[in-house]
């Protein structure tokens, strides 16, 4: 699924998900109010999240906004 929603269901519903995986990591980071990224938090199993070495989709400050807010809150993450 994609990155969003693999990244909302995880902190939406921690106790249903031990591991979650997205292969295509679009609208993880967004401009948005509700960002998926900011509720991090509340995630207590692993991700792992895979990205193209190179998508025009995907924003150079995607990953960084990221792994930066899932080490702040002690997500395992790949």
């Amino acid at each position: 699924m994609s990155g969003r929603f693999i990244v909302t269901a995880a902190s939406t519903y921690p106790d249903h998900y031990a591991a979650c995986a997205s292969l295509y990591g679009v609208q993880i980071v967004t401009d948005e109010a509700d960002l998926p990224h900011l509720i991090a938090d509340r995630i207590r199993g692993e991700l792992y999240l895979g990205f193209a070495e190179i998508d025009p989709l995907v924003p150079d400050n995607v990953i960084p906004d990221l792994t930066a807010a899932l080490d702040k809150n002690g997500v395992a993450y790949r």
